[in-house]
């Protein structure tokens, strides 16, 4: 669980130091988004995801392929509530970009946040946080995942979801699922995901355990 929580090697660039990841490195599942040059948090552009039905970017960089534990930090603008925002353990292979199965963190209205999965595209909640956040605003989130065993060695799913506040992580909760599904496959991916409406993402990182 330590090594998780402080990661310390970085797989898409720091937007702040270099310059933007380039849309390529991502296989997509919708045709439905844009380079969004009017809302931003770092010029020149957002990425933006439109319209309804499950969609997401899968990082297609080789060290974010398999993580089974790891990492995104993400600024993101939802326009409506009720919208998936991250995958992860997403089990696409390489060239494909779904949410048949996966795990995913979603906000469920405008004072809540859940848990998810799919399995062979039957969706499951698992559990909620309360978060309360406005439509129509930035705001900066860190999601980090990993296995945790209790005392009898039995492993256990951990999710914890944190907000940017004021400069300061602030922990909305930590999540689990005993199932711990997919700990053991080849691949493991992660990126942006939504199912309605408007979500914007930028300055999104991606991160992997210390080695």
């Amino acid at each position: 669980m330590s090594k998780i929580i402080t990661p310390s090697k970085l797989l898409v660039p720091v937007p702040v130091s270099v310059p933007h990841h380039t849309v390529g490195d991502w296989d997509k599942s919708t045709v439905t988004w844009e380079l969004d040059t009017d809302l931003y948090i770092s010029p020149p552009s957002s990425l933006n995801i439109w319209g309804s039905g499950n969609k997401c970017f899968l990082c297609r960089l080789p060290d974010a392929l398999n993580l089974p534990d790891g990492r995104v930090i993400t600024w993101f603008h939802i326009a409506w509530k009720d919208n998936f925002i991250l995958s992860f353990r997403n089990q696409a292979t390489l060239g494909n970009a779904n949410l048949a199965n996966t795990y995913l963190i979603r906000d469920v209205d405008v004072s809540k946040w859940a848990l998810a999965k799919y399995v062979n595209d039957a969706y499951t909640a698992i559990g909620e946080i309360a978060w309360t956040h406005a439509l129509n605003t930035w705001y900066k989130c860190r999601l980090t995942w990993w296995t945790t065993y209790d005392a009898q060695n039995n492993p256990n799913f951990a999710v914890q979801f944190e907000v940017d506040q004021a400069g300061q992580w602030v922990s909305k909760g930590i999540l689990y699922d005993i199932a711990n599904l997919w700990q053991e496959s080849g691949t493991n991916r992660c990126g942006p995901a939504t199912s309605t409406g408007y979500v914007h993402y930028d300055d999104t990182e991606i991160w992997k355990p210390e080695e």
